[in-house]
């Protein structure tokens, strides 16, 4: 998994918008560095060791496969884009990505580092695997959290806290909880005859998510991309499982580069980038086709055409990325049964800057590889296909990468916000700047979607620095309270 934790202005205009600077890049550092283990170098020196750690559960290095990096790298440089290090204080750049693996070059992920090494040592921890949370529940007559009702296997149960309820469900299911609980925007629990505990009405509100395409192919004479019909053997196999090494030991991506669009430097903020690109060097294959064509949900063979003239080449996409999305989507109940998931609308390009500015991300693209030295000294270019919807477009044309982007943009799986944090007595936050839902007591929520605007990087390492943070307040709030006495649980059927 990339790990990437944003950059610094998107912590601090956290803190303005909260009002509380706990949320600042500053204050907020020391609890990404607690989590990490920094293995991108084998010594901290002064200024590394100001961002990074390397006491932490999670094992952050490069990945041993690079892959195009080098060459994007080079190419960077051609544009005056330096090599940076995105996890610092960082202005536009590029770098090799940074990943979350295991020793053996397996994913690691917030399990293997936190939980799982200490799921069975821990006597105030009990994990239910199976189980599905309906919602909160009320002390009777009061706005107070006393418990969360859940079923597992067919049973309805009841979890008792002593302390107060903590949802971690994600952007999508913790708005979901919340109104299934009662606390949400009241026209909306009303027409599903739920019984509203608080009118919230940024419940579920504020959806943000990244959004990108997958630009190419751009073909080239090189081998430097990975081809499976060519690079799939067995020696591949036996150097990742026995070693963990080689090009199975990535993230699909080996580069990734954090550049400011038009909108950006028209807002006086070209030194917080709102474009991120990253490379993938799988060069095209029937494999490669069927998968876009299932990601995208197109018909059967609607891409054949498009890619046809790849195939059997060497070839690479680039995966640009809006980072800092204007339009704001929303979760509604569909129903209000727990196991139903809820209605999703991203709303994407509702906003036209949002188009304006992701064309002008795939336009960048583009030109970095045909304009560059680097890629023209491999014969690397966009094939002259017109893309299936986009041929009545003059191809390298805006109006030519706005069908594009229509056409074949897709979740970068960042959903974001959707029970944001915010000064109380905002009408739309939800959470006060402490995680807490305002306006009910014992409650709060850590997940991606207290953000009030989502990180300009991946989430994960945003997400975990939550947690972290989160846990703190945890402890201030309760700090003379014995350990153990966290949770009451119905224990039948463990």
């Amino acid at each position: 998994m990339m790990y990437a934790r944003g950059h610094p202005e998107d912590y601090n205009y956290w803190a303005k918008f909260t009002g509380d600077n706990r949320w600042t890049y500053e204050n907020v550092l020391p609890y990404f560095k607690k989590s990490e283990n920094f293995e991108c170098v084998d010594e901290l020196d002064a200024e590394t060791s100001k961002y990074h750690a390397k006491n932490g559960p999670l094992t952050v290095r490069y990945a041993d496969y690079k892959g195009l990096a080098h060459h994007i790298l080079k190419a960077a440089k051609e544009f005056q884009y330096p090599t940076i290090d995105y996890n610092t204080e960082f202005p536009q750049g590029f770098a090799v990505i940074q990943n979350t693996f295991q020793n053996n070059g397996f994913r690691m992920g917030t399990f293997q580092a936190f939980l799982k090494p200490i799921r069975n040592t821990r006597p105030n921890l009990t994990i239910h695997k199976f189980s599905l949370v309906h919602k909160v529940l009320f002390e009777e007559g009061t706005n107070k959290v006393i418990g969360v009702e859940y079923s597992r296997h067919g049973k309805v149960k009841i979890a008792y806290a002593k302390k107060e309820v903590i949802l971690s469900a994600g952007a999508i299911n913790s708005p979901k909880i919340l109104m299934l609980s009662g606390i949400g925007p009241k026209e909306h629990l009303e027409s599903l005859n739920i019984d509203v505990k608080l009118d919230s009405p940024g419940v579920g509100k504020n959806l943000q998510d990244h959004i990108g395409t997958f630009i190419g192919p751009f073909i080239m004479n090189d081998t430097v991309s990975y081809h499976p019909d060519r690079d799939l053997t067995l020696s591949m196999f036996l150097d990742f499982w026995l070693r963990g090494k080689g090009v199975l030991n990535t993230v699909g991506s080996d580069a990734s580069g954090f550049v400011s669009s038009s909108r950006a430097v028209e807002l006086g903020e070209k030194h917080w980038p709102d474009i991120q690109i990253i490379t993938t060097g799988y060069a095209v294959s029937d494999s490669l086709e069927k998968g876009f064509e299932k990601a995208f949900n197109f018909k059967p063979n609607v891409l054949q055409k498009y890619y046809d003239k790849a195939k059997g080449k060497d070839s690479f996409h680039l995966v640009p990325i809006l980072n800092r999305p204007v339009t704001r989507g929303e979760i509604l109940l569909k129903s209000t049964d727990p196991a139903e998931h809820p209605l999703i609308d991203p709303k994407y390009f509702n906003d036209e800057s949002d188009l304006k500015t992701f064309a002008e991300s795939i336009r960048l693209s583009v030109n970095f590889i045909e304009n560059s030295k680097t890629f023209q000294a491999l014969d690397a270019r966009l094939i002259d296909t017109p893309f299936p919807g986009c041929e009545k477009h003059k191809l390298r044309t805006d109006a030519y990468y706005e069908c594009y982007a229509r056409h074949f943009s897709q979740t970068i799986w960042h959903y974001s916000g959707t029970c944001a944090m915010g000064k109380e007595g905002s009408k739309d936050a939800v959470l006060n700047s402490q995680l807490e839902v305002i306006g009910v007591e014992n409650l709060r929520v850590m997940d991606a979607s207290v953000m009030p605007t989502v990180v300009s990087a991946n989430t994960n390492a945003a997400c975990i620095m939550i947690g972290e943070l989160g846990a703190d307040l945890v402890k201030q709030k309760h700090e003379k309270s014995k350990v153990n006495e966290n949770v009451k649980i119905d224990r039948e059927e463990l």
